[in-house]
């Protein structure tokens, strides 16, 4: 895989402008050009490279992880389905996150983090549970449950 990254490195230096030679001390300049640039310098520098872009990921998995924790590890979410009826049973509230349910001539409200109404799409509902789904991908326990029928 290095190999291959090193071919084409060296590709490019080929085609690249020659410039200023680089000092083996430190990173090259990209603006430079690589024709100047000896294998291992090439090499070292893809290395460093790598470290950096791994230190990255890990800098954004941490931040990731602490913005769900600071929302709440635990999360009810609602999504309502289209009625065909005129009177429907589930009347939704302005605020998007609490349902009023008419059973048997009585109103009972819940309260959710969102409440998804009938012309909700599926992109939507994702894009509201995709936090906890780049946690799952990041390695961390991630549990969601959906009923419906």
């Amino acid at each position: 895989e290095n190999q291959e990254l090193l071919e084409k490195l060296q590709t490019a230096a080929t085609t690249a402008a020659a410039s200023a030679p680089c000092n083996a001390d430190q990173p090259p300049d990209m603006t430079q050009g690589l024709n100047s640039l000896s294998n291992a310098q090439l090499l070292s520098h893809v290395t460093m490279l790598q470290e950096e872009l791994s230190q990255a990921h890990m800098e954004r998995r941490k931040a990731h992880n602490m913005l769900v924790d600071l929302r709440g590890n635990v999360r009810v979410y609602c999504r309502v389905r289209p009625t065909a009826s005129p009177y429907p049973a589930v009347q939704l509230q302005q605020d998007a996150g609490s349902i009023t349910i008419a059973s048997q001539g009585q109103e009972h409200a819940f309260r959710f983090n969102h409440v998804f109404g009938p012309a909700s799409t599926q992109q939507q509902v994702f894009s509201e549970v995709s936090e906890l789904v780049q946690s799952a991908l990041d390695g961390y326990h991630v549990c969601l449950f959906s009923y419906g029928q």
